[in-house]
This record gives C-alpha cells, structure tokens and sequence, in this order.
C-alpha cells in the first residue's frame, strides 16, 4: 500500500517544492525531492515521463506530465511493491488533479481510493482482493452518505437562518 503522496511545483525562486503532501507529517528529503525532479526533467521538457527511483527504505514512482505544466507527482511505496503497478494509476492521478477533477489527498481512504492496494497487502493482511474491495466500496458509500447528509443539514440551517432574517425584518 502506498506511503504516502506529494505534488511538486517548480518556481524560479525556490526551485522545486512540496505543494502539498499526504500524510502531512510526511518527512522526506529536499536533496531527494531535488534529483528526481531534475532528473525527470532534464532534456526536452515537453515530453511527459514516468520514471522508477528505489532508497534503502521506500520505492519511488514519479510522473511529470511535460508540457508547459511544471507540476510532478511522486507516489511513495513500500521496498516490496511493485512500482509498475502504480503506472497507470499515478498518470490518471496526475491529469485529475490538473483537470480539477479531484483535489489532493488528505484521508488514507482517499489514498487507497486512488492507488488501491496490491496483492501482496492483501495476502500480508490475510484479506482475499474481493472481500477487500467490498469493504473498500461499503466505506465509500458510507462516508457518501454521511456528505449527503451534512449537505442536507447545511442546507436546512441556511433556510431556518434565511427564515429568521425574514421574520427579524417583520418585526
């Protein structure tokens, strides 16, 4: 399962930095972030590229989508994953988020829900990918419900406060 995520943006002041990270006490090394960004950018910037980096203690999968956009995703895995898994995964991601389809990730529900988990979590954790899966979507649609809910409560609020005004204007 994934570690973790950071959305990279370049600007002539600072160089490359972390436009945001989930999880947020994510700590991860400038020098690192550094070298990934200058090697997945080095030569003709506007071609998109996803590339594989390993340290001793996590695996690494990047992608920067060329073009005039300067943003990079990098994706933080375990020693033992794949990075080729997430391919797909981290590209439909990274042109989501430029879309504004989707915002950064901020829960590990959000995470999962992007980059799922692998085999080899579920065979660590003893869950077959079909029971996993249910779960995953029964959560989904709970955590669903219950937005549906607070909108329906921000919304009869707004009305009862709508009314109030009404009333005090009466008076």
């Amino acid at each position: 399962m994934p570690k973790g995520v950071l959305w990279l943006k370049w600007n002539f002041k600072d160089g490359v930095v972390i436009d945001w990270k989930f999880p947020e006490n994510l700590n991860f090394d400038q020098k690192i972030i550094s070298k990934i960004y200058s090697n997945l950018t080095f030569g003709n910037i506007n071609i998109p590229r996803f590339a594989t980096f390993s340290t001793e203690d996590i695996n690494i999968a990047s992608f920067f989508g060329g073009r005039s956009n300067t943003d990079m995703v990098l994706l933080l895995l375990e020693n033992y994953e794949d990075i080729k898994d997430f391919e797909e995964a981290l590209v439909t991601f990274y042109f989501n988020i430029l879309q504004g389809r989707i915002n950064k990730v901020t829960s590990m529900m959000q995470l999962i829900k992007h980059f799922g988990v692998k085999k080899k979590e579920n065979e660590i954790l003893g869950i077959s990918d079909d029971k996993f899966n249910i779960f995953i979507n029964l959560f989904q649609n709970f955590i669903d419900t219950i937005d549906k809910r607070l909108i329906q409560i921000e919304d009869f609020i707004i009305k009862i406060n709508q009314f109030l005004q009404k009333l005090g204007e009466g008076l």
